[in-house]
Protein backbone atom coordinates (compact mmCIF):
# COMPACT_ATOMS: atom_id res chain seq x y z
CA UNK A 1 0.00 0.00 0.00
CA UNK A 2 1.06 3.82 -0.76
CA UNK A 3 0.56 6.60 1.47
CA UNK A 4 -1.91 9.01 0.55
CA UNK A 5 0.16 11.45 2.53
CA UNK A 6 3.51 11.20 2.06
CA UNK A 7 4.04 8.43 -1.07
CA UNK A 8 5.63 5.54 1.46
CA UNK A 9 5.45 2.14 0.79
CA UNK A 10 3.65 0.01 3.56
CA UNK A 11 2.31 -3.19 4.22
CA UNK A 12 -1.56 -3.93 5.37
CA UNK A 13 -3.04 -1.46 7.76
CA UNK A 14 -4.18 1.47 7.79
CA UNK A 15 -2.04 3.94 8.92
CA UNK A 16 0.83 4.94 7.47
CA UNK A 17 4.32 3.94 9.59
CA UNK A 18 5.69 6.76 8.30
CA UNK A 19 3.50 10.03 8.80
CA UNK A 20 0.31 8.05 10.65
CA UNK A 21 -1.95 9.19 7.99
CA UNK A 22 -5.53 7.32 7.42
CA UNK A 23 -4.90 5.99 4.32
CA UNK A 24 -7.72 2.71 4.19
CA UNK A 25 -10.95 4.08 5.15
CA UNK A 26 -14.31 2.07 4.88
CA UNK A 27 -16.01 3.23 1.73
CA UNK A 28 -18.38 5.69 3.93
CA UNK A 29 -15.69 7.61 5.67
CA UNK A 30 -14.09 8.08 2.06
CA UNK A 31 -17.43 9.38 0.46
CA UNK A 32 -17.59 11.84 2.95
CA UNK A 33 -13.83 12.80 2.76
CA UNK A 34 -14.34 13.89 -1.27
CA UNK A 35 -12.01 16.19 -1.67
CA UNK A 36 -12.70 19.35 -3.17
CA UNK A 37 -11.69 20.61 -6.62
CA UNK A 38 -9.48 23.80 -7.46
CA UNK A 39 -10.83 27.06 -8.35
CA UNK A 40 -14.04 26.00 -5.92
CA UNK A 41 -15.27 28.59 -3.05
CA UNK A 42 -15.41 27.33 0.55
CA UNK A 43 -17.54 29.64 2.95
CA UNK A 44 -18.01 32.18 0.44
CA UNK A 45 -14.20 33.09 1.03
CA UNK A 46 -11.30 30.77 0.66
CA UNK A 47 -10.38 29.78 -2.99
CA UNK A 48 -9.35 26.41 -3.22
CA UNK A 49 -5.82 26.03 -5.23
CA UNK A 50 -4.32 22.78 -5.03
CA UNK A 51 -5.00 19.34 -3.12
CA UNK A 52 -1.89 18.71 -0.87
CA UNK A 53 -2.60 15.29 -0.01
CA UNK A 54 -6.18 13.20 0.59
CA UNK A 55 -7.52 10.75 3.58
CA UNK A 56 -9.05 11.28 6.60
CA UNK A 57 -7.81 14.54 6.62
CA UNK A 58 -7.70 16.51 3.10
CA UNK A 59 -5.29 19.22 3.01
CA UNK A 60 -5.41 22.42 0.88
CA UNK A 61 -3.17 25.09 -0.13
CA UNK A 62 -5.74 27.65 -0.42
CA UNK A 63 -5.43 31.87 -0.54
CA UNK A 64 -8.31 34.52 1.05
CA UNK A 65 -7.52 38.00 -1.11
CA UNK A 66 -3.28 37.89 -1.25
CA UNK A 67 -3.29 35.54 1.49
CA UNK A 68 -1.99 31.88 1.09
CA UNK A 69 -3.32 29.70 3.57
CA UNK A 70 -3.62 25.76 4.39
CA UNK A 71 -6.93 24.55 4.69
CA UNK A 72 -7.55 20.69 6.31
CA UNK A 73 -11.20 19.27 6.00
CA UNK A 74 -12.57 15.76 7.70
CA UNK A 75 -15.94 14.79 8.44
CA UNK A 76 -17.22 15.25 11.95
CA UNK A 77 -17.40 11.67 13.27
CA UNK A 78 -19.97 10.40 15.75
CA UNK A 79 -18.44 8.52 18.52
CA UNK A 80 -19.17 4.76 18.39
CA UNK A 81 -19.48 4.85 22.07
CA UNK A 82 -22.98 5.99 22.05
CA UNK A 83 -25.65 5.06 20.14
CA UNK A 84 -26.71 7.58 17.35
CA UNK A 85 -29.96 7.88 18.50
CA UNK A 86 -32.66 6.45 20.77
CA UNK A 87 -36.18 4.81 20.14
CA UNK A 88 -38.07 7.21 19.30
CA UNK A 89 -41.43 4.84 19.39
CA UNK A 90 -41.51 4.10 23.19
CA UNK A 91 -41.45 7.39 23.61
CA UNK A 92 -38.08 8.41 24.99
CA UNK A 93 -36.87 11.51 23.35
CA UNK A 94 -34.37 11.13 20.77
CA UNK A 95 -30.48 11.96 21.39
CA UNK A 96 -27.75 12.92 18.88
CA UNK A 97 -24.36 10.90 19.65
CA UNK A 98 -22.00 13.27 20.74
CA UNK A 99 -19.88 14.78 18.02
CA UNK A 100 -16.32 14.57 17.53
CA UNK A 101 -14.32 17.09 16.51
CA UNK A 102 -10.41 16.92 16.49
CA UNK A 103 -9.92 20.17 14.23
CA UNK A 104 -11.95 22.40 16.48
CA UNK A 105 -10.04 20.87 19.67
CA UNK A 106 -6.52 21.69 17.61
CA UNK A 107 -7.36 25.18 16.46
CA UNK A 108 -8.65 25.92 20.33
CA UNK A 109 -4.99 24.50 21.00
CA UNK A 110 -3.02 26.57 18.74
CA UNK A 111 -4.97 29.97 20.39
CA UNK A 112 -4.29 28.86 23.71
CA UNK A 113 -0.53 28.20 22.85
CA UNK A 114 -0.17 31.24 20.23
CA UNK A 115 3.40 30.76 19.54
CA UNK A 116 6.18 31.12 16.25
CA UNK A 117 6.42 27.52 16.79
CA UNK A 118 3.53 26.76 15.68
CA UNK A 119 1.04 27.11 12.66
CA UNK A 120 -1.01 30.47 13.14
CA UNK A 121 -4.59 29.44 13.42
CA UNK A 122 -6.71 31.95 11.40
CA UNK A 123 -10.19 30.50 11.03
CA UNK A 124 -12.65 27.20 12.07
CA UNK A 125 -15.75 26.62 10.93
CA UNK A 126 -18.36 23.68 10.17
CA UNK A 127 -19.65 22.92 6.83
CA UNK A 128 -21.83 20.25 5.13
CA UNK A 129 -20.87 17.63 8.44
CA UNK A 130 -17.30 18.89 7.56
CA UNK A 131 -14.94 20.98 9.79
CA UNK A 132 -11.86 23.22 8.75
CA UNK A 133 -9.03 24.55 10.14
CA UNK A 134 -7.47 27.09 8.22
CA UNK A 135 -3.97 28.40 9.29
CA UNK A 136 -0.99 30.33 7.54
CA UNK A 137 0.62 28.58 4.76
CA UNK A 138 3.88 26.77 5.93
CA UNK A 139 6.81 28.43 4.32
CA UNK A 140 9.86 26.72 4.25
CA UNK A 141 11.44 23.01 3.74
CA UNK A 142 10.27 19.70 5.93
CA UNK A 143 13.20 18.18 8.12
CA UNK A 144 12.85 14.91 6.23
CA UNK A 145 13.59 16.48 3.02
CA UNK A 146 16.77 18.17 4.05
CA UNK A 147 17.97 14.65 5.40
CA UNK A 148 16.98 12.57 2.63
CA UNK A 149 20.17 14.40 1.95
CA UNK A 150 22.47 12.83 4.74
CA UNK A 151 22.71 14.32 8.68
CA UNK A 152 22.52 18.06 9.64
CA UNK A 153 25.95 18.28 11.57
CA UNK A 154 26.05 19.10 15.37
CA UNK A 155 25.24 22.68 15.53
CA UNK A 156 22.20 22.43 13.16
CA UNK A 157 21.13 19.89 15.51
CA UNK A 158 21.19 20.73 18.77
CA UNK A 159 19.62 24.51 17.58
CA UNK A 160 17.06 22.71 16.23
CA UNK A 161 16.59 20.69 19.47
CA UNK A 162 16.64 23.78 21.40
CA UNK A 163 13.91 25.23 19.28
CA UNK A 164 12.01 22.53 19.64
CA UNK A 165 12.04 22.44 23.79
CA UNK A 166 11.42 25.87 23.36
CA UNK A 167 8.07 24.92 21.82
CA UNK A 168 6.99 22.11 23.36
CA UNK A 169 7.22 23.76 26.45
CA UNK A 170 4.75 26.72 25.32
CA UNK A 171 2.72 23.34 24.91
CA UNK A 172 3.22 21.48 28.35
CA UNK A 173 2.55 24.59 30.09
CA UNK A 174 -0.79 24.71 28.55
CA UNK A 175 -1.30 21.06 29.90
CA UNK A 176 -0.53 19.36 26.83
CA UNK A 177 1.90 16.76 25.20
CA UNK A 178 2.31 16.80 21.12
CA UNK A 179 3.51 13.53 20.52
CA UNK A 180 3.96 13.90 16.83
CA UNK A 181 7.48 15.09 16.64
CA UNK A 182 9.24 13.40 13.84
CA UNK A 183 11.05 15.02 10.94
CA UNK A 184 7.94 14.89 8.63
CA UNK A 185 6.12 17.53 10.61
CA UNK A 186 9.28 19.53 12.15
CA UNK A 187 9.40 22.47 9.30
CA UNK A 188 12.77 24.74 8.93
CA UNK A 189 12.10 28.32 7.45
CA UNK A 190 15.53 30.62 7.35
CA UNK A 191 16.48 28.39 10.71
CA UNK A 192 13.43 28.53 12.50
CA UNK A 193 11.68 25.76 13.74
CA UNK A 194 7.88 24.92 13.40
CA UNK A 195 5.81 21.95 13.90
CA UNK A 196 3.34 21.60 11.41
CA UNK A 197 -0.09 20.45 13.32
CA UNK A 198 -0.71 19.62 16.63
CA UNK A 199 -3.21 16.87 15.06
CA UNK A 200 -2.55 14.00 18.07
CA UNK A 201 -2.09 16.11 20.69
CA UNK A 202 -3.44 15.19 24.08
CA UNK A 203 -4.26 16.52 27.43
CA UNK A 204 -2.64 15.02 30.38
CA UNK A 205 -3.97 12.37 32.20
CA UNK A 206 -5.76 11.40 28.79
CA UNK A 207 -5.85 7.61 28.00
CA UNK A 208 -3.32 6.24 24.99
CA UNK A 209 -5.31 3.59 24.41
CA UNK A 210 -5.66 5.18 20.43
CA UNK A 211 -2.89 6.89 20.01
CA UNK A 212 -1.12 7.31 16.44
CA UNK A 213 2.43 6.31 16.42
CA UNK A 214 5.43 7.14 14.36
CA UNK A 215 7.98 4.36 14.38
CA UNK A 216 11.08 5.50 15.75
CA UNK A 217 9.97 8.88 16.96
CA UNK A 218 7.31 7.84 19.28
CA UNK A 219 7.75 6.98 22.66
CA UNK A 220 7.46 3.48 23.69
CA UNK A 221 4.94 3.67 26.14
CA UNK A 222 2.70 5.22 24.08
CA UNK A 223 2.17 1.78 22.14
CA UNK A 224 1.29 -0.17 25.41
CA UNK A 225 -2.26 -0.84 26.85
CA UNK A 226 -3.37 1.25 29.72
CA UNK A 227 -0.92 3.78 29.55
CA UNK A 228 -2.11 7.13 31.00
CA UNK A 229 -0.28 10.25 29.43
CA UNK A 230 0.75 11.55 32.82
CA UNK A 231 2.83 14.70 31.60
CA UNK A 232 5.10 15.66 27.98
CA UNK A 233 7.75 12.87 28.36
CA UNK A 234 7.05 11.27 25.67
CA UNK A 235 7.93 14.44 23.68
CA UNK A 236 11.42 14.52 25.19
CA UNK A 237 11.92 11.10 23.68
CA UNK A 238 10.59 12.09 20.43
CA UNK A 239 13.07 15.63 20.33
CA UNK A 240 15.57 12.90 21.36
CA UNK A 241 15.41 10.65 18.78
CA UNK A 242 14.94 13.47 16.39
CA UNK A 243 18.53 14.75 16.71
CA UNK A 244 19.78 11.27 16.86
CA UNK A 245 18.23 11.21 13.24
CA UNK A 246 19.96 14.25 13.05
CA UNK A 247 23.61 13.50 14.38
CA UNK A 248 23.98 10.27 12.52
CA UNK A 249 21.20 9.75 9.34
CA UNK A 250 19.74 7.05 11.18
CA UNK A 251 16.19 6.32 12.72
CA UNK A 252 16.45 4.46 15.80
CA UNK A 253 14.66 0.94 16.16
CA UNK A 254 12.59 0.11 18.18
CA UNK A 255 13.30 -1.44 21.80
CA UNK A 256 16.59 -0.10 23.71
CA UNK A 257 18.21 2.86 22.41
CA UNK A 258 21.35 2.74 23.96
CA UNK A 259 23.68 0.54 22.29
CA UNK A 260 22.53 2.68 19.19
CA UNK A 261 23.23 6.13 20.90
CA UNK A 262 26.60 4.75 22.45
CA UNK A 263 27.74 3.70 18.93
CA UNK A 264 26.38 5.90 17.10
CA UNK A 265 27.05 9.53 18.82
CA UNK A 266 31.31 10.47 18.99
CA UNK A 267 30.81 13.25 21.71
CA UNK A 268 30.14 11.47 24.92
CA UNK A 269 28.35 14.66 26.76
CA UNK A 270 25.47 14.48 23.44
CA UNK A 271 25.41 10.96 24.19
CA UNK A 272 24.64 11.46 27.70
CA UNK A 273 22.06 13.69 27.30
CA UNK A 274 20.28 11.24 24.40
CA UNK A 275 19.68 8.99 26.38
CA UNK A 276 18.53 10.73 29.12
CA UNK A 277 15.84 11.50 26.33
CA UNK A 278 15.57 7.96 25.31
CA UNK A 279 15.76 5.87 27.80
CA UNK A 280 12.53 3.47 27.89
CA UNK A 281 11.65 3.97 31.20
CA UNK A 282 9.67 7.77 31.53
CA UNK A 283 10.84 8.10 34.93
CA UNK A 284 14.35 8.06 34.27
CA UNK A 285 14.24 10.61 31.33
CA UNK A 286 14.76 14.73 31.85
CA UNK A 287 11.63 15.94 33.36
CA UNK A 288 10.89 18.62 31.39
CA UNK A 289 11.34 20.36 27.99
CA UNK A 290 12.74 23.22 30.37
CA UNK A 291 15.29 20.44 31.69
CA UNK A 292 16.72 19.30 28.30
CA UNK A 293 16.41 23.10 27.05
CA UNK A 294 19.14 23.87 29.65
CA UNK A 295 21.46 21.16 29.58
CA UNK A 296 21.18 21.53 25.99
CA UNK A 297 21.89 25.20 26.08
CA UNK A 298 24.97 24.69 28.60
CA UNK A 299 26.55 21.89 25.72
CA UNK A 300 26.48 24.39 23.72
CA UNK A 301 27.79 27.13 25.26
CA UNK A 302 31.11 24.85 26.21
CA UNK A 303 31.23 23.78 22.95
CA UNK A 304 31.35 27.42 21.32
CA UNK A 305 34.17 27.93 23.49
CA UNK A 306 36.08 25.75 21.05
CA UNK A 307 38.22 27.80 19.16
CA UNK A 308 39.65 26.73 15.86
CA UNK A 309 42.42 28.62 13.99
CA UNK A 310 45.70 28.10 12.34
CA UNK A 311 49.30 29.50 13.35
CA UNK A 312 51.91 29.50 11.21
CA UNK A 313 55.68 31.23 11.43
CA UNK A 314 58.79 32.23 10.11
CA UNK A 315 62.14 34.07 10.55
CA UNK A 316 64.54 34.71 7.97
CA UNK A 317 68.32 36.33 8.68
CA UNK A 318 67.29 39.00 5.77
CA UNK A 319 69.61 39.93 2.72
CA UNK A 320 72.64 42.22 5.11
CA UNK A 321 72.91 40.57 8.37
CA UNK A 322 75.52 37.83 9.21
CA UNK A 323 73.18 36.23 11.94
CA UNK A 324 69.71 36.25 12.88
CA UNK A 325 68.98 38.10 16.43
CA UNK A 326 65.30 37.55 16.33
CA UNK A 327 63.68 34.66 18.02
CA UNK A 328 59.69 33.66 17.90
CA UNK A 329 57.43 31.04 19.38
CA UNK A 330 53.81 30.12 18.43
CA UNK A 331 52.00 27.62 19.39
CA UNK A 332 48.20 26.42 20.17
CA UNK A 333 46.67 23.75 22.92
CA UNK A 334 43.92 23.03 24.43
CA UNK A 335 44.32 21.85 28.54
CA UNK A 336 41.83 19.27 30.06
CA UNK A 337 41.13 21.24 33.24
CA UNK A 338 37.59 20.63 35.67
CA UNK A 339 36.06 18.62 33.11
CA UNK A 340 36.34 20.81 30.64
CA UNK A 341 38.50 21.89 27.68
CA UNK A 342 40.14 25.13 26.99
CA UNK A 343 41.92 26.32 24.61
CA UNK A 344 45.10 28.60 24.82
CA UNK A 345 47.44 30.34 22.21
CA UNK A 346 50.43 31.56 22.69
CA UNK A 347 52.35 34.09 20.14
CA UNK A 348 55.79 35.72 21.06
CA UNK A 349 58.14 37.67 18.84
CA UNK A 350 61.17 39.01 20.05
CA UNK A 351 63.88 40.95 18.57
CA UNK A 352 67.81 41.23 20.17
CA UNK A 353 70.41 43.90 20.09
CA UNK A 354 73.79 44.02 21.65
CA UNK A 355 76.32 43.11 19.43
CA UNK A 356 78.23 39.40 18.31
CA UNK A 357 76.27 37.02 20.47
CA UNK A 358 74.29 39.41 22.85
CA UNK A 359 71.08 40.07 21.21
CA UNK A 360 70.70 36.45 20.23
CA UNK A 361 71.16 35.74 23.42
CA UNK A 362 68.85 38.35 24.65
CA UNK A 363 66.04 37.45 22.44
CA UNK A 364 66.38 33.73 23.15
CA UNK A 365 66.20 34.08 26.52
CA UNK A 366 63.31 36.15 26.46
CA UNK A 367 61.24 33.41 24.89
CA UNK A 368 62.48 30.64 26.83
CA UNK A 369 61.80 33.12 30.11
CA UNK A 370 58.05 33.92 28.82
CA UNK A 371 57.81 30.31 27.92
CA UNK A 372 58.23 28.61 31.51
CA UNK A 373 55.99 31.33 33.08
CA UNK A 374 53.05 31.27 30.44
CA UNK A 375 53.01 27.12 30.92
CA UNK A 376 52.73 27.26 34.51
CA UNK A 377 49.67 28.93 34.32
CA UNK A 378 48.21 27.10 31.80
CA UNK A 379 47.42 24.91 34.90
CA UNK A 380 46.44 27.67 37.53
CA UNK A 381 42.73 28.05 38.54
CA UNK A 382 41.09 29.40 35.50
CA UNK A 383 40.03 32.51 37.19
CA UNK A 384 43.62 33.76 36.66
CA UNK A 385 44.01 37.27 35.48
CA UNK A 386 45.98 36.97 31.86
CA UNK A 387 47.12 40.08 31.79
CA UNK A 388 49.12 39.85 35.18
CA UNK A 389 49.94 36.80 33.96
CA UNK A 390 51.70 38.01 31.00
CA UNK A 391 53.11 41.15 32.77
CA UNK A 392 54.83 38.61 35.48
CA UNK A 393 56.33 36.61 32.55
CA UNK A 394 57.68 39.46 30.48
CA UNK A 395 58.94 41.02 33.91
CA UNK A 396 60.51 37.32 34.86
CA UNK A 397 62.47 37.85 31.21
CA UNK A 398 63.54 40.88 31.88
CA UNK A 399 65.55 39.86 35.53
CA UNK A 400 66.34 37.38 33.78
CA UNK A 401 68.16 39.19 30.53
CA UNK A 402 69.05 41.74 32.84
CA UNK A 403 71.49 39.46 35.26
CA UNK A 404 73.27 38.30 32.46
CA UNK A 405 73.77 41.27 30.75
CA UNK A 406 75.28 42.46 34.19
CA UNK A 407 77.20 39.23 35.13
CA UNK A 408 79.12 38.74 32.03
CA UNK A 409 80.64 41.20 30.29
CA UNK A 410 80.62 39.67 26.66
CA UNK A 411 76.63 40.52 26.79
CA UNK A 412 77.03 44.03 28.79
CA UNK A 413 74.46 46.33 26.96
CA UNK A 414 72.27 43.73 25.57
CA UNK A 415 68.56 43.79 25.62
CA UNK A 416 65.39 42.69 23.47
CA UNK A 417 61.86 43.41 22.49
CA UNK A 418 59.19 41.76 23.38
CA UNK A 419 55.64 41.32 21.57
CA UNK A 420 53.29 39.06 23.64
CA UNK A 421 49.83 37.49 22.65
CA UNK A 422 48.26 35.17 24.63
CA UNK A 423 44.87 33.72 23.38
CA UNK A 424 42.58 31.61 26.21
CA UNK A 425 39.46 31.29 23.83
CA UNK A 426 38.44 33.75 21.89
CA UNK A 427 40.10 36.30 24.25
CA UNK A 428 43.18 37.98 23.18
CA UNK A 429 45.61 39.42 25.86
CA UNK A 430 48.95 41.73 25.10
CA UNK A 431 51.68 42.53 26.52
CA UNK A 432 54.86 44.39 24.62
CA UNK A 433 58.03 46.20 25.06
CA UNK A 434 60.14 47.83 21.87
CA UNK A 435 58.77 48.22 17.85
CA UNK A 436 58.16 44.66 17.19
CA UNK A 437 54.48 44.36 16.27
CA UNK A 438 51.10 42.87 16.81
CA UNK A 439 48.01 43.98 14.13
CA UNK A 440 44.52 42.39 13.45
CA UNK A 441 42.78 41.99 10.34
CA UNK A 442 39.50 41.82 10.40
CA UNK A 443 36.58 42.85 7.42
CA UNK A 444 39.34 44.10 5.27
CA UNK A 445 40.77 46.72 7.48
CA UNK A 446 44.04 46.50 9.15
CA UNK A 447 44.86 47.75 13.16
CA UNK A 448 47.83 48.24 14.96
CA UNK A 449 47.50 46.84 18.62
CA UNK A 450 50.57 47.95 19.89
CA UNK A 451 52.25 50.96 20.39
CA UNK A 452 56.10 51.50 19.04
CA UNK A 453 58.39 52.48 22.01
CA UNK A 454 60.58 54.11 19.90
CA UNK A 455 62.36 57.48 18.78
CA UNK A 456 61.00 57.80 15.93
CA UNK A 457 57.37 56.93 17.19
CA UNK A 458 57.87 59.89 19.94
CA UNK A 459 58.53 62.63 17.34
CA UNK A 460 55.36 61.61 15.49
CA UNK A 461 53.12 61.43 18.28
CA UNK A 462 54.36 64.99 18.97
CA UNK A 463 53.86 65.62 15.48
CA UNK A 464 57.69 66.91 15.12
CA UNK A 465 57.88 64.67 11.94
CA UNK A 466 55.44 63.22 9.35
CA UNK A 467 54.93 59.66 8.54
CA UNK A 468 56.55 59.86 5.54
CA UNK A 469 60.10 61.29 7.31
CA UNK A 470 59.73 58.69 9.93
CA UNK A 471 60.21 56.11 7.21
CA UNK A 472 63.74 57.71 6.06
CA UNK A 473 65.24 58.52 9.21
CA UNK A 474 68.53 57.42 9.94
CA UNK A 475 67.48 56.99 13.97
CA UNK A 476 63.97 54.98 13.22
CA UNK A 477 65.82 51.77 14.82
CA UNK A 478 66.12 53.09 18.18
CA UNK A 479 63.80 52.03 20.80
CA UNK A 480 62.93 53.25 23.98
CA UNK A 481 62.01 50.60 25.76
CA UNK A 482 63.31 47.04 25.55
CA UNK A 483 63.87 44.15 28.49
CA UNK A 484 67.27 43.57 30.14
CA UNK A 485 68.27 47.52 30.27
CA UNK A 486 67.06 47.64 33.78
CA UNK A 487 66.09 46.06 36.67
CA UNK A 488 62.28 46.58 35.95
CA UNK A 489 60.42 47.45 32.65
CA UNK A 490 57.17 48.86 32.17
CA UNK A 491 54.63 46.47 30.22
CA UNK A 492 51.92 47.69 27.31
CA UNK A 493 48.64 46.02 27.49
CA UNK A 494 45.50 46.48 25.73
CA UNK A 495 43.62 49.95 26.73
CA UNK A 496 40.40 47.30 26.38
CA UNK A 497 41.97 45.03 28.74
CA UNK A 498 41.67 42.69 25.93
CA UNK A 499 40.08 41.60 22.56
CA UNK A 500 37.45 39.09 21.72
CA UNK A 501 38.48 37.51 18.68
CA UNK A 502 35.51 36.74 15.75
CA UNK A 503 35.87 34.42 12.97
CA UNK A 504 37.94 34.71 9.81
CA UNK A 505 40.27 37.74 12.08
CA UNK A 506 43.67 37.51 11.30
CA UNK A 507 46.38 38.32 13.86
CA UNK A 508 49.89 39.19 12.41
CA UNK A 509 53.07 39.36 14.88
CA UNK A 510 55.72 40.59 13.69
CA UNK A 511 59.81 42.69 14.02
CA UNK A 512 60.55 45.46 12.94
CA UNK A 513 62.23 44.11 9.99
CA UNK A 514 59.43 43.18 8.29
CA UNK A 515 57.61 47.01 9.42
CA UNK A 516 60.05 48.88 8.04
CA UNK A 517 60.30 47.23 4.73
CA UNK A 518 56.41 46.50 4.08
CA UNK A 519 53.68 48.87 4.55
CA UNK A 520 50.90 47.83 6.73
CA UNK A 521 48.23 47.74 3.73
CA UNK A 522 50.61 45.93 2.08
CA UNK A 523 50.81 43.17 5.17
CA UNK A 524 47.14 43.01 5.15
CA UNK A 525 47.32 42.42 0.87
CA UNK A 526 49.53 39.39 1.41
CA UNK A 527 47.78 38.01 4.22
CA UNK A 528 44.32 38.44 2.71
CA UNK A 529 45.36 36.71 -0.78
CA UNK A 530 47.73 33.80 0.88
CA UNK A 531 46.19 30.43 0.33
CA UNK A 532 47.52 29.37 3.93
CA UNK A 533 49.06 31.18 6.80
CA UNK A 534 51.97 29.31 6.50
CA UNK A 535 51.62 30.68 2.39
CA UNK A 536 51.25 34.08 4.24
CA UNK A 537 54.44 33.84 6.43
CA UNK A 538 56.78 33.16 3.34
CA UNK A 539 55.45 36.16 0.91
CA UNK A 540 55.96 38.46 3.79
CA UNK A 541 59.48 37.43 4.49
CA UNK A 542 59.81 37.72 0.54
CA UNK A 543 58.22 40.89 0.62
CA UNK A 544 60.57 42.08 3.40
CA UNK A 545 63.51 40.76 1.60
CA UNK A 546 62.79 42.13 -2.28
CA UNK A 547 62.38 45.41 -0.61
CA UNK A 548 66.08 45.73 0.85
CA UNK A 549 66.01 43.34 3.47
CA UNK A 550 68.14 45.02 5.44
CA UNK A 551 66.95 43.76 8.86
CA UNK A 552 66.30 39.99 10.01
CA UNK A 553 62.35 39.53 10.04
CA UNK A 554 60.04 37.43 11.94
CA UNK A 555 56.94 36.97 11.29
CA UNK A 556 53.35 35.13 12.78
CA UNK A 557 50.56 35.06 11.74
CA UNK A 558 47.08 33.38 13.43
CA UNK A 559 43.68 32.85 11.42
CA UNK A 560 40.94 32.24 13.64
CA UNK A 561 38.63 29.22 11.12
CA UNK A 562 35.14 29.68 11.10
Amino acid sequence: MKCTACDVEFGDGQFCPECGALCAQPNEVQERAAAMTPSQCLADKYRIEQLVYTGMTNVYRGSIGEQVVMIRETPIMQSSSEPAKTDAEHGEVERQAPQQAPLKAEFELLQLVHSDCFARPCDYFVDGGKEYLVTDWPAGERLSAILSGGMVGEETSVRVALQLCEAIAKLHESGFAHLDIEPNNVLFDKGQVRLLNCGRSRKFDADCLDCLTTDGYSAPELSKEGTILQDGRPDIYSIGAVMYTMLTGKVLPFGDSQPHVLADVSQPELARILLQCLAANPELRCKTAGDLQQRLQLYRDTTKTRVRCETAIASDIGMVRQNNEDCGLAFDTVVWRESKAESFGLYVVADGMGGERGGETASTTAISEIWRAISESLIAPSSADCNEVIKTAIERANKEIYILARDNPALHGMGTTATLGFRRGRDLFLGHAGDSRAYLIRDGQIRQLTEDHSVVSNLLKAGMITAAEAKTRPDRGVITRSLGGAPGVVVDKMKEGKLTLQDRDTLVFCTDGLVNNVSDELIMAEVSRASSVQSACGQLVARANRAGGDDNVTVIVVRMTA
